[in-house]
């Protein structure tokens, strides 16, 4: 079984000599006498002070274990807070994605809507109606035998202006 690994010797400079009357004793020491005490602390006082200089070197080892917890713990806080950012951004995008799927088919809808009706060929085939429409009105009109002279003829003619007008826009638009 290997020993645990201590942490690293104090310079002896660090630590001023201290007599034999300084050093505070163990509990049941009065079991011991005085000269073995004596003893053993003369014999081993280079080995109690490198130990009792380890540990306390390792309390500027603890503040700063204490000071890199701290940190850490408040960079796994900004982490979390990024998660939720970044969880956040992604329902945006989603979000972004359907209004964009809902723009492009919306777009299409309206580009077909005016393609349907005022692109050249539907406003030639809405233009082509019309001029039907005014033909059989004025030949309902003809047949109409109930009317007056003169309102026939007014009625007649205004028909057939709109007619001959619609015809002429209808011929100038299909050479353009």
């Amino acid at each position: 079984m290997n020993t645990p690994e201590l942490p690293p010797k104090a310079t002896h400079d660090a630590v001023p000599n201290t007599t034999g009357d300084d050093l505070r004793l163990p509990e049941n020491c009065s079991l011991l006498p005085a000269k073995v005490i004596e003893q053993m602390v003369s014999d081993h006082r280079e080995y109690l002070r490198d130990y009792v200089m380890r540990f306390e070197d390792c309390k500027d080892v603890l503040e700063e274990t204490s000071e890199l917890k701290k940190e850490l713990l408040l960079l796994l806080e900004q982490f979390e807070n990024t998660e939720e950012r970044r969880e956040r951004f992604r329902a945006k995008l989603s979000d972004l994605d359907s209004l964009e799927k809902k723009y492009e088919t919306s777009w299409a809808k309206l580009n077909t809507l005016m393609n349907s009706t005022y692109s050249n060929p539907a406003l030639t085939r809405r233009m082509q109606k019309e001029l039907q429409k005014l033909e059989s009105q004025a030949t309902a009109l003809e047949s109409d035998r109930g009317l007056d002279i003169d309102e026939f003829i007014k009625k007649h003619l205004e028909l057939r202006q709109q007619y001959h007008t619609k015809k002429e826009i209808l011929l100038v638009w299909k050479q353009s």
